[in-house]
């Protein structure tokens, strides 16, 4: 991600599963998207996202749920 739009994505203490019916589950503590000056752009606490692997097949990404505790997002773009 860093490679083409110069953010930098930081993923803590997660999980990866797939579920009987091949959908992908990713659990994480904690989620942090940053600008190239280190300036904080969204921190996400205890994330859940869903993601349909057949759309994966097709180079699509489709997401089915997401779940979070506490959400901190900056609308400052540069």
């Amino acid at each position: 991600m860093k490679k083409e739009t110069g953010l930098e994505l930081d993923i803590y203490k997660y999980k990866l599963k797939m579920s009987p019916t091949l959908a992908l589950s990713l659990k994480a503590e904690n989620v942090q998207l940053f600008y190239p000056d280190k300036q904080q752009i969204l921190d996400v606490e205890n994330a859940k996202i869903n993601i349909s692997t057949l759309h994966l097949l097709k180079k699509e990404i489709r997401i089915t749920k997401v779940k979070a505790e506490k959400v901190q997002f900056s609308s400052k773009l540069k």
